[in-house]
């Protein structure tokens, strides 16, 4: 395995059951995030964001010019691989299950999921940053 590869997961949302922000992902020196989303009778919305800058913005406020980041498109791994619009966030309607996506972030500084939507179950979201190397 290439030294330039970071094989652990970090936990951005831990069994999340309410509308939150999760932990921010310093993201530099990586062009891809692998995400591992995992849910438990979960239904609402996941919205993962992205930001450039020296310090992380408050990704649980809401973006402005002096708080500036954006949502990101995702790719999922499944077979259907239509990409999703970071706007729409992956959305969950009882869903009990595990799904792969990929974000090209082509050096975001900073990266984190919020669930929005939310009513009912848990999920789980995990990163893997990656630079192809």
């Amino acid at each position: 395995m290439s030294e330039s590869r970071n094989p652990k997961l970090a936990t951005i949302l831990s069994a999340a059951a309410a509308t939150s922000t999760g932990n921010t992902i310093f993201g530099i020196d990586h062009r891809n995030i692998l995400i591992e989303v995992t849910t438990a009778g979960f239904t609402g919305t996941v919205k993962l964001k992205g930001a450039l800058g020296n310090t992380p913005p408050d990704f649980s406020a809401s973006a402005s010019a002096t708080n500036a980041w954006d949502t990101i498109t995702v790719v999922p791994y499944a077979d259907t691989a239509t990409p999703v619009a970071g706007a729409t966030g992956l959305v969950f309607s009882g869903d009990s299950g595990a799904h792969i996506y990929e974000l090209n972030t082509n050096d975001l500084d900073y990266f984190t999921a919020g669930v929005t939507a939310y009513t009912a179950g848990t999920v789980t979201v995990k990163a893997r940053l990656v630079n192809n190397q």
